[in-house]
Parts: C-alpha cells; sequence; structure tokens
C-alpha cells in the first residue's frame, strides 16, 4: 500500500466510524432524538 493510501484508509476509519459511534452511543444515551442516523455537522 502507498503512503497516500494509508492515509486516506485511516482517515476514513477515524471520521466514519467515530462519528456512527457517537450518534449511536448519543442515540443509546438519550433515545430522544427524532433521526440519530443524520449526525449535526460541527
Amino acid at each position: 500500500m502507498a503512503k497516500e493510501d494509508v492515509k486516506y484508509n485511516t482517515r476514513k476509519e477515524l471520521f466514519e466510524p467515530k462519528g456512527k459511534n457517537k450518534v449511536k452511543k448519543q442515540a443509546q444515551e438519550k433515545e430522544s432524538l427524532p433521526f440519530p442516523e443524520i449526525p449535526r455537522k460541527k
């Protein structure tokens, strides 16, 4: 794998799963979110 591929893969893994995990955790904790599948953009 090229260094660029590693960068992009780690970036995707860092951004996508963390965002999804955060949304899922928030949905589980609050359960009052109207649509937990749509994360807010900071």
